[in-house]
């Protein structure tokens, strides 16, 4: 079980405090999360794995109201590449730990969540049967 299917207790306080933590020049800096930045639901990643983040497929598609921008959509692809990267045991720990705070940063809930991890499952599957992660 990778050992961010549940995030940190600290990953979520600190998200619901509205404070996020980024690296500037190495060093950990924290900042308070603007008011622009909407963490995305279970719906938008729901809808992302529809089209298995294959963005250019939306494009091609009928859905001209779609419920996350592209930004939202290159994030989550980050996410799941580094999601795969932290499932197998590959990144370091300071590596797991910015992961977790993204996470915690970007998707809204445990339900977002969810949607998310199935998604990797996926991924994970696939990555065992010889194929390449996204």
């Amino acid at each position: 079980m990778p050992s961010w299917e549940t995030l940190s207790h600290e990953a979520w306080s600190r998200r619901a405090q509205g404070i996020v933590t980024i690296r500037q020049q190495g060093t950990p800096v924290s900042l308070p999360i603007s008011g622009e930045i909407v963490p995305m639901t279970s719906i938008d990643i729901a809808f992302y794995r529809r089209y298995d983040g294959d963005l250019d497929g939306l494009s091609r598609s009928a859905h001209r109201n779609q419920p996350i921008n592209e930004s939202d959509w290159r994030t989550l692809e980050d996410l799941r590449q580094r999601a795969v990267i932290v499932a197998r045991g590959s990144g370091s720990e300071a590596f797991r730990r910015e992961f977790e705070s993204d996470l915690a940063f970007h998707l809204a809930d445990a339900e977002a969540l969810a949607e998310f991890q199935q998604i990797v499952a996926a991924d994970l599957n696939l990555c065992g049967r010889g194929a390449t992660a996204v």
